[in-house]
Formats: C-alpha cells, sequence, structure tokens
C-alpha cells in the first residue's frame, strides 16, 4: 500500500526540472553522488525508456572563471568513469544557437531529460498490475504500535472525505522526503532532515536541444533544461527552510534566475519567465 499525502508525485518527486544527470554536475564537489547519478541514469535509461529524452548535455564556460573549472570538471569525469568529451566552441553554437556567442569552451556529457510525472504514473500502474494499492489524500496523523513498540501501521486522515481510516501491515517505511522528519517524530525516533527550496522558471520558449550546465561547481542558476516543444526550464535556487509546507516565491530568487540564466541565453532577458513553482 501506498499513502501518499497528497496527488502522487505532489511532493519533490513531481516537482524537479527534469535533469536525468550523468553524474557530470557533481564529480568535483560530491564523487560519490556523481557515481550513483551515472547508475542512476543507467538504470531507468534501461527500464523506462519511453518516459526519457536522451538529449546529451553541455558544460559551457561564459567567463574566464568558468574555463579555469574545465580540468577540475574532465578530472573528476576521468576519476567517477563518467563519459565526456571537448567540442569547440564553434561546434556548440551550431548546435544551439541561441547560446552566448562568446562562450569559452564545452565539455559534452550524458544529461537527459526525464518527464517525472510519466514515470511516476507508468510506475504506479506496474504496480497497481501487480497487487500494490494507492491512497492518495491521505495524511498520517499517527503509528499504530503493538504493546508500545513494534509499529503495525498508520492512522490516516482522509483528506477528501473527511474521516479518518487505519492501515495495518508488517512493515511500514517512511518514505516522505522533506517530512520524513515529522513523520518520524510521530513514530517516536528521531531523523534529521535539512530542508532545501527553491525557484524554477517555465520559458515559453525552447532555447536549447540540449541540457546546458553552466561550468562551474553546482550554484543556483546554473542549468537550462529542454523539455517538450515548447519550453526550457531555468533551475534553480537553493533556501534553507524550516517547514516545506510553507514556502514563499521570493522576487530576489526569481531576479537571480534571469540574471544568470542570461549569461547563457541573452534572449532570456526579453522572455522573461511564464511562471515559477518550487522544486
Amino acid at each position: 500500500m501506498l499513502i501518499e499525502k497528497g496527488g502522487l508525485g505532489s511532493g519533490t518527486s513531481g516537482k524537479f526540472h527534469g535533469v536525468l544527470h550523468s553524474g557530470g554536475r557533481y564529480v568535483v564537489n560530491d564523487p560519490i553522488a556523481a557515481v550513483e547519478c551515472a547508475k542512476e541514469n543507467q538504470i531507468l535509461s534501461t527500464i523506462a525508456p519511453h518516459v526519457i529524452s536522451d538529449t546529451g548535455g553541455f558544460f559551457v564556460a561564459v567567463t574566464d572563471e568558468d574555463a579555469e573549472y574545465g580540468p577540475q570538471l574532465e578530472a573528476g569525469c576521468r576519476k567517477c568513469g563518467i563519459a565526456y568529451d571537448e567540442i569547440t566552441p564553434e561546434q556548440l553554437r551550431l548546435m544551439e544557437p541561441k547560446l552566448n556567442p562568446r562562450i569559452k569552451s564545452a565539455v559534452r556529457v550524458g544529461d537527459k531529460v526525464i518527464r517525472a510525472l510519466d514515470l511516476i504514473f507508468c510506475a504506479a500502474l506496474t504496480a497497481s498490475a501487480n497487487g500494490a494499492r494507492f491512497y492518495p489524500y491521505r495524511e498520517v496523523t499517527e503509528f499504530l504500535k503493538e504493546n508500545g513498540r513494534s509499529v503495525s501501521g498508520v492512522r490516516t486522515y482522509d483528506r477528501t472525505r473527511s474521516r479518518i481510516e487505519e492501515f495495518r501491515g508488517e512493515i511500514t517505511i517512511n518514505a516522505a522526503g522533506p517530512w520524513a522528519g515529522r513523520l518520524a517524530r510521530l513514530a517516536g525516533a528521531t531523523v534529521d532532515v535539512i530542508s532545501f527550496a527553491g525557484v524554477m522558471g517555465v520559458v515559453p520558449a525552447k532555447l536549447c536541444s540540449h541540457v546546458i550546465n553552466r561550468m562551474r561547481k553546482p550554484s543556483d542558476g546554473d542549468i537550462m533544461v529542454p523539455y517538450g516543444d515548447d519550453y526550457s526550464i531555468m533551475g534553480t535556487t537553493a533556501t534553507l527552510v524550516d517547514e516545506p509546507d510553507r514556502l514563499e516565491l521570493s522576487d530576489e530568487d526569481v531576479s537571480l534566475l534571469i540574471d544568470e540564466g542570461t549569461e547563457m541565453f541573452p534572449v532570456l532577458k526579453d522572455l522573461g519567465f511564464r511562471r515559477t513553482l518550487h522544486p
């Protein structure tokens, strides 16, 4: 049984920019995560190719400082076993004409784009066909225990019917992402969770055909993602939050995304965002 406070994919699982990372983003500051990304890329590309666009990706140097990061990026890719190759700015501009014409260098990696909600619902359909049951819009309010110790299920509040329900099972798994700490406390346990929220901007135009990363350590406003035929997603910012249910859209975050994105795609300054959203 899957018990979900909202609809399927209503949390972090369905709210991200859609990149299936090659691992290149993390090879310098978090090699373990880089290797995990590469494995995830391979597994998902094998089991769910129908929800993935094999766009490929590039790291691009806009400034001299970006270009100085290039050797670290390539060394990290070699160390983590992540495929890459260099191409000239002239070659890249032929493939991505909307990029800043002053790009100084570029490295190609195996980034892809994944349609999160398609993946979630395909997984749900497969699980349902194999006997799984889904209970959306049920918020867990209490863990049921036998003899005051071992968890035997949960008590929930059905938000659509305004009633209390109980679900029992031999094993209860807390997979609540940013809310995992709150759920753990209901069970009398402690799970430390550091939650970050951010802003992404939906651009009303397809600015690129590949995933475009800024050639630097992961930071705010450093990635542009082609999404479908008519949109691009600029991401993202990261702000420490105490309560993932209460998020406020910051004008400063939106301005930062526009400014950073414009350095890679000058036309973004005029296009702006059709809408913004929290991942």
